[in-house]
C-alpha cells in the first residue's frame, strides 16, 4: 500500500477522474485538489481525527496533502472522484498554489442553486472525460474552472504566509519519510523509537505527530499497512493464512484474526472463500479496498444518475 496516492493524468494533464467503489481506504493523501461526489451508499470520512458522514449527491473537497481515510458506513460505496492539480489554474490566479479551503462539505456552504449546478458540473464533467468526443478538452477544463471557482466564491479559505507554509511543508515532508519508512519495515519488529531516532525526535513529539496528522495512532496506522498486505496476498495467492501472516508483519495469526474481523467483520479464511480471485466477491464478505470502475460501467452508471446526460 502507498499511502501516498500518485495520481495519473492519463487523458488531461494535470486532471484526473474516475469512479470507484469502496468498503475502506487506509489513510492516503495526493499533491491534487479532490473533488468527490457520493453516487450511491453512505461514506465516512476521516480527517484531522475527526469523522464526517456523507450522502448520496454529497459533495466533498479535500485538499492537496490532507491525509484522509475513508470508509463505506454500510455497503460498498460508490464515488465520483474528480482531482485536479493546482497546475491547471495557477498561470492566472498564482494564490491557489499555497490555497487551503477551511471547510470540507460543499451542501452547507454554498446555496441551493448553486449546489445543483456543481453536482450537474460534476456528472457532466465525468461524462465528457470517459466519451473523449473531439475538443473534449476544452469542454473538461471549462467546467473544472466552473467547480474551482464556486469553491473560491463559497468556501472560506486560507493563503499561508510564507513562514506558515515553510512549517507545513516540513511537516508534509516527515510524514512522507515516515510513511515511506513503514511500506519499507512493517514486515518486521517495527517500534516508533526506531523513527524517532532516525528523525533525532522525542518519541512522544512523534507519537503525537503522527496522530495530528493521520488521524490515528502509530501502531493503529502500522497494523492497517500489515491488513492491506494480508488482503492483498489473499486476494492474488494461494498462500496459507500463516505464510500471508508472518509476511505481513504479523506476530500472531490470532493478531491477524483480530484486526481482520474488526474491518470486515470475518475471518481471513471466511474472506478468502468468499473471494473468486477476479475482483469480485461470490458471498457475503465481498468488500475489499476498493475497486476502480470500468470505463464502460462509469458512463452507464453517470447516465442513470443523471438522466439529461443520455445520448
Amino acid at each position: 500500500m502507498n499511502e501516498f496516492e500518485l495520481v495519473d493524468h492519463l487523458k488531461i494533464k494535470y486532471m484526473n477522474i474516475f469512479l470507484v467503489e469502496l468498503k475502506y481506504r487506509t489513510p492516503h493523501y495526493h499533491f491534487e485538489l479532490e473533488l468527490g461526489m457520493v453516487l450511491r451508499g453512505s461514506l465516512k470520512i476521516k480527517k484531522g481525527g475527526q469523522p464526517f458522514l456523507l450522502h448520496v449527491n454529497d459533495i466533498f473537497v479535500m485538499n492537496p496533502g490532507e491525509p484522509h481515510e475513508l470508509f463505506a458506513e454500510d455497503e460498498n460505496v460508490l464515488i465520483l472522484a474528480v482531482q485536479l492539480s493546482y497546475k491547471l489554474f495557477s498561470v492566472y490566479f498564482p494564490p491557489i498554489k499555497t490555497l487551503k479551503f477551511l471547510e470540507f462539505d460543499l451542501h452547507d456552504h454554498v446555496p441551493q442553486k448553486i449546489y445543483q449546478e456543481s453536482l450537474s458540473h460534476m456528472l457532466q464533467l465525468a461524462i465528457l472525460y470517459f466519451k473523449q468526443r473531439p475538443l473534449y478538452e476544452f469542454q473538461c477544463i471549462i467546467i473544472a474552472n466552473k467547480l474551482v471557482l464556486t469553491l473560491l466564491e463559497n468556501l472560506p479559505y486560507k493563503i499561508p504566509s510564507h513562514a506558515e507554509l515553510e512549517i507545513s511543508n516540513r511537516r508534509f515532508r516527515r510524514l512522507t519519510r515516515i510513511v515511506d519508512y513503514v511500506e519499507e519495515n512493517y514486515n518486521r519488529k517495527l517500534l516508533l523509537q526506531e523513527i524517532a531516532d532516525i528523525e533525532e525526535l522525542s518519541l512522544t513529539y512523534l507519537s503525537h505527530f503522527v496522530k495530528d496528522m493521520l488521524g490515528i495512532t502509530f501502531q493503529d496506522y502500522l497494523n492497517q499497512v500489515r491488513l492491506d498486505n494480508a488482503v492483498h496476498l489473499i486476494e492474488t495467492t494461494n498462500r496459507n493464512m500463516l505464510d500471508i501472516c508472518l509476511e505481513s508483519g504479523f506476530s500472531d495469526i490470532r493478531y491477524l484474526n483480530k484486526f481482520f474481523s474488526l474491518r470486515y467483520g470475518c475471518t481471513p479464511k471466511q474472506y478468502c472463500k468468499s473471494y473468486d480471485r477476479t475482483g469480485k466477491g461470490t458471498g457475503h464478505y465481498t468488500a475489499s479496498h476498493q475497486q476502480m470502475i470500468s470505463l464502460k460501467e462509469s458512463l452507464r452508471i453517470l447516465s442513470d444518475h443523471d438522466p439529461r446526460n443520455v445520448d
